[in-house]
């Protein structure tokens, strides 16, 4: 069967058609690195229609680029962050091994949630990783000593409780 790709992103491209034959079948997709400057997640999604679309797109290629920021640089929310209830705010950062940094996470006042915090990988940070939230100097704080600090991406992530909105801010 052919179908035809369409992309919803930008800086995500394929071919104008693939074939498919076989079990597996290879699809070259490609994204420029220009339309990525911006630290954060990337998603970008990739559908195969075929020649009938009454029944809508045969099969979709989900992508996500991670632009992390420098942990060399302080990375800042200049302005508070509204995260409604359900959603979550990620920030992705980069850090050297052997380097020790801090992450902090606030929330506006009289507001609630949790922050989390996940080493290159995915795992959860090997300390304490979800903490809760509050204004100023009680928001969450994770301090990564030298010994502690692997060097990759991270996550931080504020997450609003149940039925909840806040504002986020923070900085690494």
């Amino acid at each position: 069967a052919t179908y035809t790709l369409r992309s919803d992103a930008p800086w995500l491209t394929a071919p104008d058609r693939v074939t498919l034959s076989g079990e597996v079948t290879v699809v070259d997709l490609r994204y420029a690195a220009g339309g990525l400057a911006a630290p954060g997640a990337y998603t970008g999604v990739v559908s195969g229609w075929p020649a009938h679309t009454l029944a809508g797109p045969g099969f979709r290629l989900v992508t996500t680029v991670v632009v992390p920021a420098d942990v060399a640089d302080t990375v800042t929310l200049r302005r508070a962050v509204p995260v409604e209830s359900g959603d979550a705010l990620r920030s992705f950062f980069t850090a050297d091994s052997a380097r020790p940094f801090e992450v902090r996470v606030s929330s506006g006042l009289g507001q609630r949630g949790l922050a989390y915090l996940h080493e290159p990988g995915g795992a959860p940070f090997r300390e304490v990783s979800t903490r809760p939230l509050g204004i100023g100097a009680e928001g969450a704080v994770y301090r990564v000593d030298a010994r502690d600090a692997v060097r990759g991406e991270y996550q931080a992530v504020a997450s609003p409780d149940p039925g909840g909105r806040m504002t986020v801010a923070g900085g690494v």
